[in-house]
């Protein structure tokens, strides 16, 4: 072994080097062919490297130098072969992800493996998005099966191809699964068996053949027809709906679906089909054959008559180029009277217009001018004579029996308006006025009697890069810009072309400002696609729009009348007009409701609200009722009284006191609704709404002209007029006043939280107490020194003062820390309020006791804080663990105590006890008074008693006679039945109580009394 493995390591290490830069070179030039190339040379110059390593580590382990330590130059060598080591494992990473990218892009661009092989560039494949419409699932999974069948592509690259491939419904389902190799199964089953299930596709297939069934009138060409069947058929086929199985089914469905026309080649074809035929095949396989042969005869006929269209533009154009008088094209029409009538909504082809009444093809029968010049009943009989409908003017047709939707614009009924006897009826008169003259000037004619303008419109298909819809466009000859809703534009997906600031000119020469306008490119049609054209439109949210009738709010005013009962509140509100120095007053909208009662918390009871509340409940109606009256009529800015008769309400409303939750929240609507100054007092006899709330009889409600309002509204002079001062009633008032609350802002900062993070590190509370105190001193001997105060500084030991601040700023750190981040941990129930130190005290129901504030209103301490265990700790360990439970096998046994070992000081509380205890006996028990046990007579039949009530005062507790008394199994009397003024019940012994004894009184024997002289004494 010599040193050519050195010679032999340096040529390597140089060779790996350039290599992996020509892979780099490679993997950023996208060249796959040649970075594999470079990778596989790579290998195999990286494998000689590592082996000759080894070689020249041993070489060297066997040749030392001598000027240097052995083991430095092994080390050396070691480092240096690690470092190529991880740049061959880096190109090694890099080249693997180049070639994963490398086969996404082929498996992208190549579905086929088949297609690896051609050598020709191919437009790429754009897979089909699923919307999660069903009807779609079958072209959606067509192309990306290929994807979930391919076993190289792994589960979660599938997962990606599955969400771009999906939108809508589809994407927000396959979003709701997190991208992983094990949720793609679970995702396709899923997607199948929500969007793809058979049953749900074959219902959806039959249902698409009946609509073609109801809606073969429409105008659907026959080629789209017979794609569609084929279509839904070939579907229901791979569905498991085989023609072999459901073609008695299928049949009479596509039988149905196809024209009459081509139905009747159909019969025939298949009777002569039948009778030269011998063959078993299903009249379901021959239809369809039959109308595809149909679809390629229909093309080839079309391509026939467009070949001699064309011929004939040729010679059209080539003799108009030779007799330009013959251009027709360039004349410029005539404007008629027949231009400006309205065409209808019947979309019929070309080839089946036909008019009754002049027998022309050009027009329909309900737009022929020359019928307008009829008489009615010559019409009518026109249309009887042609055996045609009077409600739709179809041939062939009767009018009891026709399903057309037809509505005159003038009567409503069933017909067009050319049938109309009210129409004619005018035109008629029109016609035959006194004076004769002849009128030579073109008019437009009106299609409705009425004051209505009729504006001048057209139907056409709008066209965008995928939607198409028909419209109605508003033709407006003084316009010189076009415009499309704003909404359709949406609709149409229209991709907006370039902004465009325009300034609108009004009539009467008003000008807007500059309205940002964005213009859409778009196709416009006629509705049979003779025509079409490229417009460009602005975007518009409003072209037409109903306007509101002018009404002068000047002389315009609302007013609000509330008042209640007991029974119901009401409001109502009037409008006052002022016009030609007369005042009409009218109404316009009036809401009345029920008084809801109001629940007893305790006894659970409902009573009557108070009148003041019911007062405030209607003044709220009330506004509530202004603002859908200003909304409706589009009077936002009119002046309005508000009224009502409760001076407690209007002193709610114009005080901004703190009531109690019912009333402020009422008042606080009130107030977002109106405006103060605008409450007005109305006596009660004054008061409109009196009516409403109290109700009243037909003959009643006649008389007071409740719909012309209250007459004193009519003259400005007999406006009730009351000063504030006479609004207020404290009695009312006060029981509605909420009781105050101190709200208190804590807040923690961040120099707190770090100042305190050395309590952490502190066992005690009375360490931290003094820890702080001393911080504190220091800091204020350290700002004594420095404004040279001496004589200030605090030496010694602490005093009560400096521990009592220390303790205070310790308790308010913990209540910041706890209560300031989060109010919701102070419990709803505890009355909490802020001391003249900042802490939160709790106000406890300990009013009459003469101890301090620390004991009738604690401080409010969070029960998990860390300082507070550290208190309750140190305080429990202070009382020689108090309130500590023992077990009963570790308490030591009492009576080993002995008397006469015990403290002087625990014998003279002992002596102490025993005197108070015989004091106690002596004087205060011998004062009590002694109750002795009386004898009470059961209760019997016929004694008066009283129902004792617990909801109810003695004073109104019901009396009741005992009629009959119900003993139980074991002799003892528990229930009666008792008969009142109202009926009789059952009530138990325990709540009845005598009044009256039933029993004789027995009568006390006494002796007689005599004198001296022996004379009785009558007692």
């Amino acid at each position: 072994m010599d040193k050519n493995c050195l010679i032999q390591r340096k040529v390597l290490r140089s060779a790996v080097t350039k290599t992996i830069s020509e892979l780099d070179n490679c993997i950023a030039a996208n060249d796959f062919p040649a970075a594999s190339l470079a990778f596989t040379k790579l290998e195999e110059k990286t494998k000689r490297l590592f082996e000759n390593d080894e070689l020249v580590i041993t070489y060297l382990s066997s040749h030392p130098d001598p000027d240097t330590d052995p083991d430095t130059i092994v080390e050396n060598e070691l480092e240096q072969n690690e470092t190529y080591r991880d740049n061959f494992i880096s190109a090694k990473v890099r080249f693997q992800e180049f070639s994963k990218i490398y086969e996404q892009k082929t498996q992208q661009l190549d579905i086929s493996p088949s297609m690896d092989r051609l050598s020709i560039n191919l437009p790429k494949l754009q897979l089909i998005d699923f919307d999660g419409n069903p009807k779609n699932w079958f072209s959606f999974w067509s192309m990306f099966q290929k994807i979930d069948e391919d076993p190289k592509i792994e589960d979660d690259v599938k997962f990606a191809y599955l969400m771009q491939t999906t939108k809508g419904k589809a994407f927000d389902f396959v979003q709701s699964y997190h991208v992983s190799k094990g949720e793609y199964k679970t995702v396709i089953k899923n997607l199948k068996t929500r969007f793809a299930d058979d049953k749900m596709l074959i219902e959806l297939y039959v249902r698409e053949l009946l609509k073609l069934i109801l809606n073969q009138s429409h105008n659907m060409s026959f080629t789209d027809l017979v794609d569609q069947l084929d279509t839904y058929l070939r579907c229901l086929e791979n569905l498991g709906v085989t023609k072999e199985k459901y073609a008695c089914m299928l049949y009479p469905l596509v039988e149905a679906s196809i024209p009459e026309q081509i139905l009747i080649a159909w019969e025939r074809e298949r009777n002569s089909i039948s009778r030269n035929s011998t063959a078993n095949t299903h009249d379901l396989d021959l239809l369809i054959q039959f109308l595809r042969s149909e679809v390629v005869s229909a093309e080839r006929l079309r391509i026939a008559k467009a070949f001699c269209a064309g011929e004939k533009d040729k010679n059209k154009t080539s003799r108009q180029k030779t007799d330009p008088s013959r251009d027709l094209s360039s004349v410029t029409p005539v404007p008629t009277a027949s231009s400006f009538v309205t065409q209808t909504k019947s979309e019929r082809r070309e080839s089946n217009i036909f008019c009754l009444f002049c027998s022309k093809k050009t027009h329909r029968s309900s737009d022929c001018f020359t019928a307008q010049k009829m008489p009615f009943q010559e019409r009518k009989e026109k249309v009887l004579k042609m055996k045609a409908c009077l409600s739709c003017l179809r041939i062939n047709c009767r009018a009891d029996r026709c399903g057309m939707s037809v509505r005159c614009i003038v009567c409503s009924k069933k017909h067009f308006p050319i049938l109309c006897p009210n129409l004619c009826r005018e035109n008629e008169n029109s016609f035959s006025s006194p004076s004769k003259t002849e009128i030579n000037s073109v008019t437009s004619n009106s299609s409705s009697g009425s004051t209505d303008v009729l504006l001048q419109t057209l139907r056409i298909r709008v066209s965008g890069p995928l939607k198409t819809k028909i419209v109605r466009c508003l033709c407006d000859s003084a316009s010189q810009r076009s415009y499309i809703n704003r909404d359709l534009a949406e609709f149409l997906d229209l991709k907006v072309d370039h902004p465009e600031f325009l300034k609108h000119s009004l009539f009467g020469g008003i000008e807007t400002e500059k309205i940002k306008h964005f213009a859409f490119k778009c196709e416009l049609q006629e509705i049979r696609g003779n025509f079409s054209c490229e417009a460009i439109l602005l975007d518009k949210e409003v072209i037409c729009g109903t306007i509101p009738k002018i009404i002068d709010e000047s002389t315009t005013t609302l007013h609000m009348f509330s008042d209640a009962s007991g029974k119901a509140f009401a409001a109502c509100v009037f409008l006052r007009i002022e016009c030609d120095n007369k005042v009409k007053i009218k109404l316009v909208q009036a809401k009345s409701r029920v008084a809801p009662l109001k629940k007893d918390p305790i006894t659970k009871t409902k009573n009557e609200m108070s009148i003041p509340k019911l007062e405030l409940l209607a003044a709220v109606i009330g506004t509530r009722l202004v603002q859908s009256v200003k909304t409706s009529l589009n009077i936002h800015s009119i002046q309005t009284f508000y009224w009502t008769d409760s001076k407690v309400v209007l002193c709610w409303i114009k005080n901004s006191g703190t009531w109690k939750t019912f009333v402020r929240n009422r008042i606080k609507e009130i107030h977002s609704s109106s405006s103060k100054e605008d409450w007005y007092y109305v006596p009660s006899q004054m008061n409109a709404a009196d009516i409403a709330s109290r109700g009243c009889n037909a003959q009643t409600l006649f008389s007071l002209c409740w719909w012309e309002g209250p007459i004193w509204l009519k003259n400005r002079s007999s406006w009730p007029d009351t000063k504030d001062s006479d609004f207020k009633d404290a009695l009312e008032l006060a029981t509605e006043v909420r009781k105050p609350t101190v709200t208190t802002n804590l807040s923690l900062n961040d120099s707190d939280s770090n100042f305190f993070e050395w309590t952490k590190r502190v066992s005690k509370f009375s360490s931290i107490v003094r820890t702080l105190a001393y911080v504190k001193r220091f800091l204020s001997n350290a700002k004594s020194v420095a404004n040279r105060q001496k004589d200030s500084l605090l030496k010694g030991n602490l005093s009560e003062k400096e521990l009592s601040k220390s303790e205070l700023e310790i308790l308010l750190f913990i209540q910041k820390e706890t209560f300031g981040k989060n109010r919701r941990l102070i419990p709803p129930n505890f009355v909490v309020y802020l001391d003249s130190d900042g802490l939160l005290r709790v106000e406890t129901k300990l009013f009459s006791t003469d101890t301090g504030d620390y004991f009738r209103r604690p401080i409010l301490l969070p029960d998990k804080h860390e300082l507070v265990l550290r208190l309750i700790e140190e305080t429990h360990r202070i009382h020689n663990h108090a309130l500590y439970c023992l077990r009963g096998i570790q308490a030591l046994d009492l009576d080993l105590n002995d008397m006469q070992n015990l403290r002087k000081r625990a014998k003279h509380l002992h002596a102490v006890k025993h005197k108070l205890k015989t004091r106690f006996q002596k004087e205060y028990i011998s004062l009590l008074k002694q109750t002795s046990n009386k004898v009470q007579t059961p209760l019997s039949v016929g004694d008066i008693v009283l129902i004792s009530l617990d909801n109810k005062k003695r004073v109104d507790w019901p009396l009741a006679k005992i009629v009959e008394i119900y003993k139980g199994r074991d002799g003892v009397s528990r229930v009666a039945r008792l008969k009142t003024q109202s009926g009789e019940l059952i009530r138990p012994i325990q709540r009845l109580c005598r009044l009256e004894t039933s029993g004789k009184i027995a009568e006390i024997m006494r002796e007689p009394i005599t004198t001296r002289r022996g004379r009785t004494i009558k007692s």
